[in-house]
């Protein structure tokens, strides 16, 4: 364990004993104050470690330790008050985790499962989803690399535009601990906190401890959630402040003359804009409805005047979130001329809207939430949809179109190791009956519509309105299922009789979860999955595990075919896929598409052998310039080649996670490739690594230097960039 390991585990302790013995904090809120409070300071950090280009290792270990040694001082002065609430943590912890079991005995062990199970494959798997792969990391390395999160040149738009609050996360914990091991226990701790701040909002909403547990577990065996836990995106990451937000608002509207509770909410919610841009439609969701009823309120018990005085208070806050912000908008309005995308305009968000088209978005978005592991279970489903929805099923103005690729409706099982797809659909249903329940009994359960069931619908409804329809869209929307779910928690503790109602409930959300978790093809894939069909038996040689079994479940699992495939087994593949022994480098490209990318594992190994062997030449430039990925449209891709967007495993494999090491990468992402040639290699000689889908970047370059072509395999090329004036480009 390295300096940056202790210091950070050390820092994070030292901060929950401060919030628990100097400011006096429950276990709960203290757990939540030191990540809200860690979250600003790696925001804060960030921003001014770039503005003084010290964004590194050295500096951000400066920046933490100062931060332990505040800590140490408060302790130290108050260690009388110390002590004893070190003495009896292990008992307050002993008695929250004997309360909790003692009410939910069945679902207690099964969430321990799902805690425990989930660490360990965030800790043995590496980052393997698409856009951890394409921006969240990579952004980090160049961050790191250039020593400032200033925008660089990028055919990637998204490693610029996109809200950059997870960024810095990860920027932070890879430079203390200089590995990519630990980046996934980011989104397991907001996984952790998901119902940590539900149980608190129940609190806030009259919930005793039945309640709060019961709105604790039912946000862990979200499946989307679970699904997060393990990987390196930011979804339920910016789930978490969107729910402080809330918590804080509440806090600070019931009591208006503790403005720390304000000061909270404006944070939290600058906060969640700066990890998705999406919270911005649920934070508006959320404090629109319950500030207009405690305005009302006011008015009415009060007078104008307080309303005033509390709308003024109201505003003010919501000004001192948005600050937080402001830096990276004014980056995106100097890049791009918009405040919040890179993209061409109207790639993510809907345009001409009909009240057809509107109903349509709805409706695929509600199937998407009803996908089951099963796709025999989903094809019902899926071609009533597509029969109701007819020539609008895949309307690009609501159906969001790549520069490459259409996404077409589906209904995409979520048990491969891609997790963007897992849904919700045991949860939407229970919600879906609580909401009818609260609306039928409209006078007994008013405070919930106005508290929760509003609120979410409103969300639900401004995001159908806004976003385009996606694959992913489930996960997009965690925020949501976390508020209704804390409000289906309050309601079931009030149900009478409720314990069978309960018990039931989590009984059926455990079970899914459970085999959401534990049925994940990652745990471990018999050897013969990997293996080829026979000749004409229908199974390709190149064809990902799923298609594969879906094959030979349609033929009854012939023997024959399984005796083959069993024989045929590659070397490497001998004992299976499994996270316990697959090396780590192949994980990286997942285990679902396999042998789909195991010519591209093999090729991009080549290429990377090959760049670090011609960097260790006298005379090439250490930095590498990428020309790899489309550029939104702008360039269409050439020789019919998809565009490589997986930049991080150029990082990865040449082990320099942090960006400081050898051999680093540049970007040509520009109209002017000599600018970018200048300013990263200067006057020598260097090495380019093209995916083979911009050739016309390369041809500009070459009006001014001299381009050829060194290397060259199935995916990628390799151009030799000399510092004196060519014909062109020679030859492939």
């Amino acid at each position: 364990m390295n300096i940056g390991n202790v210091i950070l585990l050390a820092c994070l302790t030292l901060w929950y004993a401060v919030c628990r013995s100097v400011f006096r904090l429950g276990v709960r809120d203290a757990a939540w104050a030191v990540w809200l409070g860690a979250y600003a300071f790696v925001f804060v950090s960030t921003e001014a470690l770039s503005a003084l280009r010290a964004l590194g290792r050295p500096g951000i270990l400066v920046a933490w330790c100062a931060v332990l040694g505040i800590a140490g001082v408060l302790l130290w002065r108050r260690r009388r008050m110390v002590v004893p609430v070190v003495v009896t943590e292990p008992v307050v912890w002993g008695r929250a985790l004997g309360a909790l079991r003692s009410l939910f005995p069945v679902a207690f062990w099964v969430c321990a499962g799902l805690f425990l199970f989930t660490a360990v494959h965030a800790v043995l798997s590496p980052p393997f989803e698409i856009d951890a792969m394409t921006y969240h990391l990579p952004r980090v390395q160049h961050w790191l690399a250039n020593r400032s999160i200033g925008f660089y040149d990028t055919a990637i738009v998204r490693q610029n535009y996109q809200a950059p609050g997870y960024s810095f996360a990860l920027c932070h914990l890879i430079a203390l601990t200089a590995t990519d091991r630990w980046v996934n226990l980011i989104q397991w701790i907001a996984y952790g906190m998901g119902g940590v701040t539900a149980s608190l909002i129940a609190r806030e909403a009259g919930a005793r401890l039945r309640g709060q547990g019961l709105a604790g577990l039912l946000a862990w065996s979200l499946p989307a959630a679970i699904s997060q836990s393990f990987t390196c995106v930011n979804d339920q990451f910016a789930a978490v402040p969107v729910l402080g937000f809330v918590l804080a608002l509440i806090r600070w509207l019931r009591a208006p003359d503790r403005m720390r509770h304000g000061i909270v909410a404006g944070a939290a919610m600058g906060l969640a804009l700066l990890a998705k841009w999406t919270a911005l439609v649920y934070v508006a969701a959320f404090a629109l409805p319950v500030s207009v009823a405690a305005l009302v309120s006011v008015g009415r018990r009060s007078g104008f005047g307080r309303a005033a005085r509390l709308a003024a208070l109201l505003a003010f806050v919501a000004l001192g979130g948005v600050c937080v912000i402001l830096p990276h908008v004014a980056r995106n309005l100097r890049m791009y001329g918009d405040p919040f995308s890179g993209e061409p305009p109207g790639m993510l968000t809907t345009v001409r809207l009909t009240p057809r088209k509107v109903a349509v978005n709805v409706v695929r978005h509600v199937a998407t939430h009803l996908t089951f592991p099963l796709r025999v279970l989903n094809r019902p489903l899926e071609r009533a949809v597509a029969k109701w929805a007819g020539a609008e099923l895949n309307d690009p103005d609501i159906t969001y179109c790549g520069a490459v690729y259409d996404w077409p409706f589906a209904l995409i099982p979520p048990l491969g190791k891609g997790t963007a797809s897992a849904a919700n659909p045991l949860h939407l249903l229970l919600f879906t009956v609580a909401g009818a329940v609260w609306l039928i009994r409209w006078k007994r359960n008013r405070d919930l519509v106005m508290a929760f069931g509003l609120p979410v619908w409103i969300g639900a409804g401004m995001y159908c309105l806004l976003f385009k329809w996606q694959l992913w869209s489930a996960r997009l929307q965690i925020p949501l299922f976390l508020l209704m779910g804390t409000g289906v928690a309050v309601w079931l503790e009030r149900c009478r009789p409720g314990a069978r109602v309960r018990a039931g409930v989590l009984g059926v959300m455990m079970g899914y979860a459970a085999f959401h978790l534990f049925l994940r093809p990652t745990w471990y894939l018999p050897p013969f999955l990997y293996g080829r069909g026979t000749p004409g038996g229908g199974i390709p040689e190149h064809v990902s595990v799923a298609k594969k079994v879906r094959m030979l479940m349609a033929g009854n699992w012939p023997r024959a075919e399984l005796r083959h495939m069993a024989r045929t087994v590659p070397p490497e593949m001998a004992w299976g896929y499994s996270l316990f022994f697959t090396p780590r480098d192949r994980q990286y490209l997942g285990n679902e598409t396999f042998l789909e990318r195991n010519t591209e594992y093999a090729v991009l190994r080549e290429c990377l052998a090959f760049l670090l062997e011609a960097c260790g030449r006298q005379g090439f430039c250490p930095t590498i310039g990428l020309l790899i990925s489309s550029e939104n449209g702008r360039l269409a891709p050439e020789a019919r080649l998809m565009p490589y967007s997986y930049e991080y495993l150029f990082w990865a494999l040449a082990r320099n996670v942090t960006g400081t090491g050898f051999p680093r990468f540049a970007h040509f992402g520009t109209d002017d490739p000599e600018r970018v040639a200048q300013r990263v290699m200067g006057g020598r000689p260097g090495l380019i690594v093209s995916d083979r889908t911009r050739e016309r970047v390369l041809e500009r370059l070459a009006r001014t230097r001299e381009v050829s072509c060194v290397q060259s395999n199935r995916l990628f090329a390799v151009y030799a960039v000399r510092p004196f004036s060519g014909k062109g480009v020679s030859g492939q």
